[in-house]
C-alpha cells in the first residue's frame, strides 16, 4: 500500500460541538523529509453556527493543540489558513519508519475535543506487477526491486529478494540473478511450449536489510503470442455508407472497420486458440471493440453486431471444416428475434448513392415468410451504398487486387443470420437514436474499452453514465442453428455480423463497425461465480390507444435464460417504479408482458425475475395516429407524392405514420410512429408491383400507390410512380494521358446516361490491338505501349438494366492535344494520287514550310450521295477545328482526328463561324445560333433579318452582314447582353454584298454589280454606325473571298472574273492589274497569312481554282511558287500548337458570401484565385486559362480578370423563393488551345420570406349528442413560421358552405363550433399574409387548403349490471342473467359473456347452465372500449341421489356398461351422473330410445328433462 487516507464521519450531528471524524494516515517512508497538509474539516464535524470555510485557528473562543507520538516519524509544522480553511503542516522525517498517533485538540465553549489518529510509515512497499513472455522466448527478467518503493534509498541494495513459491510454478522455473544494479533480479525461464495463452503468478517477499518488515506481492507472467487479432480472413460488408478498402492492413483498425447493414460480416483469425477458460473473470474469454457512444441518460447511439465462432479443425488458417456457432447473447432469445434469415440486397445499379432495396426471408412454423426495406442514402456521402468490389490478392496486377471478387452485380445474399429488433427511438426522424443497448453478447453495443481490452469487464447489467462497458464474449453462449447450446473448448475464427437493420436517418444505416479484438488474460485469482441479469426485449416505444403489445422479460444466469424464473411486471408514472397513481388508467401489464394501452399518456414498465439485482424499466406511450406518411430519401429527386424509376428497376417506398404527440427531441418534432403495417392498393398493377412497400417496375407508364394504415384504415397516404423506359448510352471517347500509359477505367468513364446508371460490360476487344485491354468486375485495365501514341477503337458487349447492347468507344494515348506545325486546314474533294474528285470530302492540311499534305479525317461526308451538301466553312481553334457542312456543325480535334461534338444546323448554305470566349457563333441562314465552343451545347438563338452572308467581332460587338431580297443589311449584337443594338442597317447602294474586312475601326465590304449600279466597296463606319459607298467603281463583279486576308494592311484581294484585284482602302483605288491568274479558271478561295523568310516579312496566299490550289507569296503576285493537287471547298490557316493536356480541376469552388431573393442590388461573392481550383496541365500558365459559367441565367454572372488570374461570381436574384434554394452552375475552364475541363458549384439563394410548414394536413372533431363541441388552434400552430422570425402575420378565413360547423379566427386563434351531432366532410381555407419587418423586402401570400373531418362520438358505457350476483344450482339446473348497460344511448351496447371456468357453468347469451359440482364466476363486459364488467358467482351443488323411484314415463334398464332409456316422449334430453355429481354423458331420445355408455360399473343417476332414478349398472 503506497498511500491510505480515511476519512468516516461519525452519524451523530455536531449541533453546537465539534465532532471527531475517523482520520488515519499511511505512506511508504522515503530518503528525504515531506511535507503533509491535513484539513480540520477532515478530522471535525464543525458546529453548525461555523462554516468549514472559516479559518477556526483565528477564533479568539476556539483554542487548537496538536502533538506527534514520535517526532522521529512525523512532526507539528504549523496551523494556518489556506483558502479560508484550516489546516495543519506535517513533516514526515525522512529516512524513517514505524508506527505512531498524533493528537489534535480543540477547545470550544469549555469543553476540549480530541482526535487521535494513526499514523503508519511503511519502510517498504511492492506492487503487483504483469509482464509477458512469447512462447518462442526462452525467458523474461522480473524485477520487483524497481517497482518497491523503499524509506531509504541505500535499502534498494541492502534488502533481500527472495521468491516464495518456486517449487509450485507449473510452466516454467524461477531463480535470482545478478540484476547489474547492485541487486538481484528474477529470472523466469518456461520449460514447456504453450500453444495458448497460460498465466504463471510468481510470489515474491522483500525484506529490509535489518529484517524489521517486509512486504510480499505477485508478479504474473503471461505467456502468449498477440492477444490481439493479427489478420482479417473474411471481409465482406453488406449495403452501407462506408467503404474501408485497406482493412486487410491493418486487422486492429482504430477508427473501425464498417460491416454495413444486417448481415455484412468480418472474420478474424489470431496467432493462437481462444480458450473457454474457467481463469477468466465474468466468463469472458475475449473482448471486441466499436465505436457506439453515449447520446443521453436513457439513449445510446449503438450497432450490435452478432458474433459466431469456429475452430480451425484441420489447421489450414481458414475456416472451411466447422460449423459457425452464435455466441447467443441477450436478444438470440427474445420472441421479435428472426432466426436462420437470409437478407438479399438488390444492386440499384447507379454509380452514385442510391437506395439500396433488400428482401428477408426466413421460416416460421413450417411456413416461409418475406420482409422488404431499404438501406437509405444520405448527403452525406455520394458513392453507392451497393457493397463494392475490394481487391483481391490473386489479381497479377497487384495495383488492383479485389477481396471478394464474387459479389454479383446484380445482388448479394447473406445467410444464416439471427436477426434482432433493437430497441430504436425513431419517433423524431432528424434524431433517430437507440433507447438502450442489448443486454449482452453483441459487440459495438455498450461502448468500447479505454484502457487494455485484454482485461475483461463485466458484460451484464448496465453501466452508469460516463462509464465504459466492454463488449466482451463468452464462449459457454455458443449455440448451434437450432439453439442448443454447445460446449467448446476452444475456438480460433471469430465472425462478426451486422445483426440488425434500422435506416436511422442523418446517421445512416445500423453497421456494426469493429476496431479491434482482443483475447482475456487469464487471472489465476479470479474465483468463478454467477451473474444474474434482468432484462427486456423492448418490442414497442409507443402503443396505439386500445391495442395491446407483448413485451419479452427473461432472468440470465451467466448469460443463459433462467427457465423457472417467476416474473414481475408494474406499470408506475415514475422511472424508479413507485408511483403507481393513475397510471393504470393509461395502461396495465400482465405477468406474461402484455400490455393494453387504455388512455393518451406515458407510463414506465418496469420488470424484474429476481428483487435483489437491478430491474429493468422503459417508458411507453400511448399514441394517437393521425396521419400516414411516404417519406423518400432524395437519390432520384422524388418528392413525398412522386418517384421516377426506370423499368427493371426495384425500389423500395419507406411509409410511416404519425402521431398527435408535440413531443421535442432533440430540436425535433417526436411523432413518428415506426409500428404500423400497411396495405397497399395499386392503380396500375400492369406499370409495377408493390409488395410490403417493395415497388418493381415493369413496363412504361403510371401508377398510383396508396399505403393504408392496418391499424387506422381510415389514415393513408399517396405517391404517384411514373415508371421510363431505359435511357439511351452515351458513349465517351477515352483520352489517356502521356503519363498513364496503364491504368484503369470505370464505366462512368466510358458510358454515360441521363441517369447515372451503372453500365455493365461483360465483353471488351481493342479492334486494332494498340491496347492490351483486360476485364475484371467491371473495371476496364489498359496497356499502351510507353510513348508510342495511338488510337484504337474498344468493341464493347455490355449490359444495361437486363438489355444487351454492342457498342464501339474510341480510345487515345497521347497527349490531351498532339503538337502540330501551322498549316493550311481545308475540306479537300480532290484525290493529289488518283487524280480523281473523292466521294468523301477529307479534313486535310499543308504544312506551311514543307508543304506536306497530311488527312486528319479522311471521310467527313459523302458529298455527292446522301449529303450533296461540300464543306462551306472552316474555323479553326486552337488545336482545334469546326467545320459547317450542309446542316451539320462539328467540332474536330485536328491531329487526333477525332470527332469532339457535333450540331444540328437549320439552312444549307455558308455557314459564317467566329470563337467569342467561351462560345461558337454560327450565321445559319436569317438565324444566329450560339453554341457553347467545346461541346457544341446550344446556347441561344437570335433571329436576323435577312440571310446571313459574313460576321465579324469587334470586341464585345458581332457586326452582322445580312441580305434581304438582295439588299444588304448590318445587324450589331452586343455579346454581353446577348441583344441586338443596331438591326436592318441598310447599306449605301449594298446590293450582292459578298464579305466584310475590318480595318481601323471600319468594315469594308465587296458590292458586285446590281441592275445600274456598277461593282464597288462600301464602307462602314463602326463608330456611328453609318455606311459610304467609295467613289471608285470596276466593271464585273467582285466578291471579298470568304478567306482571306490583305495583301498590306490597306489592300484587300477581292476576285473578279477569272482572276483577282486588290483594293487600296487609304487611296480608294482599284488595281489595275490582274493577280493570282490562273488562267480560265474560276477563283473559289483566298486565304493568305504571313511568314518570315531570311528575317523579312513575306505574304503567302493560297488560292483556290476550280482546277487547283496554287501558292503565291508577295515578292511575285503574277507565278505561283507552287502548285497542290487539291480542290478545297473551305479552307483556314491553322496556327501551331503545343502538346498540350487539358485543365483539371484541383478542388471544388465554394463561396463565403449569402445572397437573398428579392435582391435589389448585386452580391460580389469572394473573389477567387483560380489557380487554387484548377490545374493547368498543358503548361501555359493558369493565366492563360479562361473561366466561364455556363447556364444562361439573368441573375447570375461571373467575371474574371486574367490579369490578376481572379473570378468573381455576381448574383442578382430579384425573384421569389419559398426556401433557401441551391442552384447549381457548371463551370468551365478553357485553355489557350481549346481543351477543357467543367466543374460544378452550388450557390444558395435565401429566402426573405419562408413559405411556412402547413403543420395541420387536416383537422378531427368529434361531434357529441346534445352538446356543443368548440376546437381551438392557434394559427401558429397551423402554419409553422418558426424561420420567419422578423416577419409579421394577417390571417384570414374562408369555409365552404356546410351544415357541419362554424369557423373563425379570434386572436390569431381558429375556432371551429359542432353546434350538432353530425358527421361529415367539409375544407378551410386559411390565408396568411406574411409581412416583412424591413419594408423593402415586401410580403408574401400563402393559403392552405385543410380538409375538416367531423364524426360523431361514440357514446361509451359508464356502468353494467347484471340482475344476479350470486346463485346457487344443481347440476343440469339453468338460469337466464340480464345484463343493464348505461347509458341507454350507448353507441354499441353490444356485451361479451365468459365463465372462469366451463366444467362447471357454462354461459350462451346470458343463458347459463350447471355442468359440474364446484364454483365459477360468469363475466359480462362491454365492447365498446370502455371496458368495463359486472360478474355473477355461481356454486353448482350436486343433484340429490337418494331418490329410489320416481313415477316416470320412461323406463331405465342397463346393458353390460350401457344405461338405456326407454320413454315415449321423443327428443327429450337425457343426462348421467355419478352420485357425487360428476357429469358422465348426454343424450337425446329418438325413436323411443337413448344409449349412454359408463366407464366402470356403479350407481349412477339418470335425468330425463327435470325427473331423476338411479340404476344400478353391474
Amino acid at each position: 500500500m503506497l498511500f491510505l487516507l480515511l476519512v468516516t464521519s461519525f452519524t451523530a450531528k455536531a449541533g453546537d460541538q465539534f465532532v471527531p471524524k475517523t482520520y488515519s494516515y499511511a505512506e511508504v517512508g522515503s530518503n528525504a523529509d515531506k511535507n503533509l497538509f491535513v484539513y480540520f474539516y477532515d478530522l471535525f464535524t464543525y458546529p453548525d453556527a461555523i462554516s468549514t470555510k472559516t479559518d477556526i485557528s483565528k477564533i479568539d473562543t476556539i483554542t487548537i493543540s496538536a502533538s506527534s507520538g514520535d517526532e522521529s516519524i512525523i512532526q507539528l509544522t504549523t496551523i494556518g489558513n489556506h483558502m479560508n480553511q484550516t489546516r495543519m503542516q506535517l513533516k514526515r522525517v525522512g529516512q524513517s519508519k514505524g508506527e505512531t498517533t498524533f493528537t489534535v485538540s480543540i477547545t470550544y465553549r469549555g469543553e476540549t475535543i480530541t482526535n487521535t489518529f494513526p499514523v503508519k510509515v511503511y519502510g517498504v512497499t511492492t506492487s503487483g506487477t504483469k509482464t509477458y513472455l512469447h512462447p518462442d522466448s526462452a525467458s523474461v527478467i522480473l524485477d520487483p526491486i524497481a517497482s518497491a518503493k523503499f524509506y531509504k534509498d541505500a535499502e534498494k541494495t541492502a534488502s533481500t529478494l527472495t521468491i516464495d513459491n518456486a517449487s509450485e510454478l507449473k510452466y516454467g522455473t524461477a531463480e535470482l540473478v545478478d540484476g547489474g544494479n547492485g541487486y538481484k533480479v528474477i529470472k523466469y525461464t518456461q520449460t514447456g511450449s504453450q500453444n495458448h495463452i497460460v498465466s504463471e503468478i510468481i510470489k515474491y517477499t522483500i525484506t529490509l536489510s535489518d529484517a524489521s518488515e517486509s512486504s510480499s506481492n505477485i508478479f504474473t507472467t503471461y505467456i502468449t503470442k498477440n492477444c490481439y487479432s493479427t489478420k482479417i480472413v473474411e471481409y465482406q460488408p453488406a449495403a452501407g455508407q462506408f467503404r474501408v478498402e485497406n482493412a486487410w492492413d491493418n486487422p486492429n483498425n482504430g477508427s473501425g472497420l464498417s460491416l454495413g447493414a444486417l448481415g455484412g460480416y468480418v472474420v478474424y483469425g489470431f496467432d493462437q486458440p481462444i480458450y473457454n477458460n474457467p481463469q477468466n473473470p465474468y466468463g469472458v474469454d475475449f473482448t471486441i471493440e466499436g465505436n457506439s457512444f453515449v447520446a443521453n441518460e436513457k439513449g445510446v447511439w449503438t450497432e450490435p453486431g452478432a458474433v459466431q465462432v469456429m475452430e480451425d479443425k484441420n489447421g489450414d488458417g481458414i475456416p472451411n471444416d466447422g460449423e459457425w456457432y452464435e455466441l447467443a447473447g441477450s436478444d438470440y432469445w427474445l420472441s421479435t428475434t428472426k432466426h436462420n434469415v437470409e437478407i438479399t440486397y438488390y444492386n440499384p445499379n447507379y454509380n452514385g448513392r442510391y437506395t439500396v432495396p433488400w428482401t428477408l426471408k426466413w421460416e416460421e412454423n413450417g411456413e416461409t415468410h418475406y420482409e422488404h426495406g431499404c438501406v437509405v442514402t444520405n448527403n452525406f456521402h455520394n458513392h453507392t451504398f451497393y457493397p463494392d468490389y475490394f481487391y483481391n490478392q490473386d489479381n497479377p496486377n497487384p495495383e488492383y487486387r479485389w477481396y471478394n471478387p464474387s459479389i454479383s452485380r446484380d445482388s448479394i445474399t447473406f445467410t444464416g443470420l439471427n436477426y434482432i429488433r433493437g430497441c430504436i427511438d425513431m419517433r423524431a426522424p432528424t434524431y433517430i437514436q437507440f433507447y438502450n443497448y442489448s443486454g449482452f453478447g453483441y459487440c459495438d453495443n455498450k461502448g468500447f474499452v479505454k484502457d487494455d481490452s485484454r482485461i475483461a469487464q463485466n458484460p451484464y447489467g448496465r453501466p452508469a453514465l460516463g462509464e465504459t462497458a466492454g463488449d466482451g464474449m463468452d464462449i459457454s453462449w455458443a449455440v448451434d442453428k437450432n439453439g442448443n447450446h454447445v460446449d467448446l473448448e476452444k475456438i480460433d475464427f471469430v465472425k462478426v455480423y451486422t445483426a440488425g437493420q434500422v435506416v436511422a436517418g442523418w446517421l445512416g444505416e445500423w453497421s456494426t463497425e469493429v476496431s479491434t479484438c482482443a483475447i482475456t488474460l487469464p487471472d489465476p485469482t479470479y474465483v468463478p461465480r454467477d451473474y444474474y441479469y434482468n432484462y427486456v426485449g423492448i418490442t414497442q416505444l409507443q402503443v396505439p390507444k386500445g391495442h395491446t403489445c407483448k413485451y419479452d422479460g427473461i432472468l440470465f444466469k451467466n448469460g443463459r435464460p433462467v427457465k423457472d424464473a417467476t416474473p414481475r411486471w408494474w406499470i408506475t408514472t415514475d422511472k424508479e417504479g413507485k408511483l403507481t397513481e393513475g397510471a393504470s388508467a393509461i395502461a396495465t401489464i400482465d405477468n406474461t408482458g402484455l400490455l393494453t394501452a387504455h388512455d393518451y399518456g406515458t407510463v414506465w414498465v418496469h420488470f424484474s425475475a429476481m428483487d435483489s439485482i437491478p430491474q429493468e424499466s422503459f417508458e411507453v406511450s400511448v399514441s394517437n395516429l393521425k396521419s400516414v406518411v411516404i417519406s423518400l430519401e432524395g437519390n432520384t429527386g422524388p418528392t413525398s407524392d412522386k418517384l421516377s424509376c426506370v423499368v427493371g428497376e426495384r425500389v423500395y417506398i419507406n411509409v410511416e405514420s404519425e402521431d398527435a404527440a408535440s413531443d421535442v427531441i432533440n430540436e425535433s418534432t417526436a411523432n413518428r410512429f415506426i409500428y404500423d403495417t400497411y396495405t397497399w392498393l395499386n392503380s396500375n398493377p400492369e406499370v409495377g408491383t408493390i409488395d410490403q412497400g417493395n415497388f418493381i417496375a415493369l413496363k412504361p407508364g403510371v401508377t398510383t400507390l396508396t399505403a393504408v394504415s392496418n391499424i387506422n384504415p381510415n389514415l393513408s397516404d399517396q405517391i404517384e410512380i411514373t415508371v421510363l423506359d431505359v435511357p439511351e448510352i452515351v458513349i465517351n471517347p477515352i483520352q489517356i494521358a502521356t503519363n498513364q500509359p496503364t491504368g484503369e477505367l470505370l464505366n462512368t468513364n466510358l458510358f454515360s446516361t441521363s441517369i447515372n446508371a451503372t453500365v455493365y460490360m461483360d465483353e471488351v476487344v481493342a479492334t486494332k490491338g494498340d491496347v492490351k485491354v483486360s476485364l475484371y468486375n467491371n473495371h476496364l485495365f489498359y496497356e499502351f505501349t510507353q510513348g508510342e501514341y495511338a488510337t484504337d477503337i474498344l468493341k464493347c458487349k455490355v449490359t444495361f438494366f437486363g438489355k444487351k447492347y454492342d457498342l464501339e468507344v474510341p480510345i487515345t494515348y497521347g497527349p490531351y492535344n498532339l503538337a502540330t506545325r501551322k498549316k493550311l486546314l481545308m475540306s479537300n474533294t480532290f484525290d493529289s494520287e488518283t487524280f480523281a474528285s473523292l466521294t468523301n470530302t477529307r479534313l486535310e492540311g499543308i504544312d506551311a514550310e514543307t508543304y506536306a499534305s497530311k488527312v486528319y479525317v479522311d471521310k467527313m461526308s459523302l458529298v455527292s450521295t446522301d449529303n450533296p451538301f461540300p464543306t462551306d466553312n472552316i474555323l479553326a481553334d486552337g488545336a482545334y477545328a469546326y467545320v459547317a457542312q450542309g446542316a451539320s456543325l462539328i467540332r474536330y480535334d485536328v491531329e487526333w482526328g477525332k470527332t469532339i461534338a457535333t450540331a444540328t444546323l437549320s439552312s444549307t448554305d455558308r455557314h459564317a463561324l467566329a470563337v467569342y470566349k467561351d462560345k461558337l457563333l454560327v450565321g445559319d441562314g436569317s438565324t444566329l445560333k450560339v453554341f457553347y465552343r467545346t461541346d457544341l451545347e446550344a446556347f441561344k438563338s437570335i433571329t436576323i433579318n435577312g440571310s446571313i452572308k459574313q460576321i465579324t467581332l469587334k470586341g464585345d460587338a458581332l457586326y452582322i452582314l445580312a441580305a434581304n431580297e438582295g439588299v444588304a443589311r448590318m445587324n450589331i449584337l452586343n455579346l454581353t447582353t446577348w441583344t441586338l443594338t443596331a438591326s436592318n442597317i441598310e447599306l449605301a447602294a449594298g446590293a450582292n454584298a459578298s464579305g466584310m474586312y475590318l480595318y481601323n475601326d471600319k468594315l469594308y465590304i465587296a458590292t458586285g454589280e446590281y441592275l445600274a449600279s456598277p461593282a464597288s466597296i462600301v464602307e462602314f463606319n463602326t463608330a456611328n454606325n453609318t455606311s459610304t459607298l467609295h467613289s471608285a467603281t470596276i466593271e464585273g463583279n467582285i466578291q471579298l473571298p470568304h478567306s482571306t486576308s490583305a495583301i498590306a494592311s490597306d489592300n484587300i484581294i477581292l476576285s473578279r472574273g477569272v482572276g483577282f484585284i486588290t483594293y487600296n482602302i487609304t487611296t480608294g483605288s482599284f488595281g489595275s492589274e490582274s493577280i493570282f491568274s490562273a488562267g480560265d479558271q474560276i477563283p473559289l478561295l483566298a486565304v493568305g497569312e504571313t511568314f518570315v523568310k531570311e528575317s523579312v516579312e513575306y505574304q503567302r496566299y493560297y488560292i483556290a481554282y476550280s482546277q487547283g490550289l496554287y501558292v503565291y507569296e508577295s515578292d511575285d503576285l503574277t507565278q505561283p511558287k507552287r502548285t497542290i493537287v487539291a480542290i478545297p471547298s473551305a479552307m483556314t490557316i491553322m496556327a501551331a500548337t503545343d502538346e498540350n493536356e487539358a485543365p483539371t480541376v484541383k478542388k471544388a469552388y465554394t463561396y463565403n458570401s449569402s445572397m437573398y431573393e428579392r435582391a435589389t442590388k448585386v452580391t460580389n461573392c469572394s473573389a477567387a484565385q483560380l489557380k487554387n481550383y484548377f490545374n493547368d496541365n498543358g503548361g501555359t500558365g493558369i493565366d492563360n486559362i479562361y473561366m466561364y459559367i455556363r447556364e444562361d441565367v439573368d441573375w447570375m454572372e461571373i467575371t474574371y480578370d486574367a490579369s490578376t488570374g481572379k473570378l468573381t461570381p455576381k448574383g442578382l436574384y430579384s425573384g421569389d423563393l419559398d426556401a433557401d434554394t441551391d442552384f447549381a452552375f457548371t463551370f468551365e475552364c478553357i485553355d489557350k488551345y481549346g481543351a477543357s475541363v467543367k466543374t460544378t458549384a452550388t450557390f444558395t439563394v435565401k429566402s426573405r420570406i419562408y413559405k411556412p410548414v402547413i403543420s395541420e394536413r387536416e383537422i378531427n372533431i368529434k361531434s357529441i349528442a346534445d352538446s356543443t363541441v368548440v376546437v381551438r388552434k392557434a394559427i401558429s400552430s397551423i402554419f409553422d413560421n418558426s424561420k420567419n422570425t422578423k416577419c409579421k402575420f394577417v390571417n384570414t378565413l374562408n369555409v365552404s358552405e356546410n351544415n357541419l360547423f362554424a369557423a373563425e379566427i379570434v386572436n390569431d386563434t381558429l375556432v371551429i363550433t359542432v353546434s350538432n351531432y353530425v358527421s361529415g366532410n367539409a375544407t378551410i381555407e386559411l390565408t396568411q399574409v406574411i409581412k416583412h419587418n424591413t419594408t423593402s423586402y415586401g410580403e408574401k401570400t400563402f393559403t392552405a387548403s385543410i380538409p375538416v373531418i367531423v364524426e360523431k362520438t361514440s357514446v361509451l358505457a359508464t356502468s353494467i349490471a347484471l340482475d344476479i350476483v350470486e346463485k346457487e344450482a344443481h347440476i343440469g339446473e339453468g338460469f337466464t342473467l340480464t345484463a343493464t348497460v348505461l347509458p341507454t344511448n350507448t353507441t354499441n351496447p353490444a356485451i361479451a359473456w365468459s365463465t372462469s371456468d366451463s366444467t362447471i357453468a357454462t354461459v350462451v347469451d346470458g343463458k347459463v347452465v350447471a355442468i359440474g359440482v364446484g364454483e365459477a364466476t360468469i363475466t359480462v363486459a362491454t365492447t365498446d372500449g370502455s371496458n368495463l364488467t359486472a360478474t355473477c358467482r355461481v356454486v353448482v351443488k350436486p343433484i340429490l341421489v337418494s331418490i329410489d323411484k320416481v313415477e316416470n314415463n320412461f323406463v331405465v334398464t342397463t346393458e353390460n356398461k350401457n344405461i338405456v332409456i326407454t320413454s315415449t316422449t321423443d327428443n327429450s334430453i337425457v343426462r348421467v351422473f355419478t352420485v357425487t355429481g360428476a357429469h358422465i354423458g348426454d343424450g337425446h331420445i329418438y325413436a323411443g330410445k337413448a344409449t349412454i355408455a359408463v366407464p366402470v360399473r356403479g350407481i349412477y343417476v339418470v335425468y330425463v328433462d327435470n325427473k331423476a332414478t338411479k340404476v344400478i349398472v353391474k
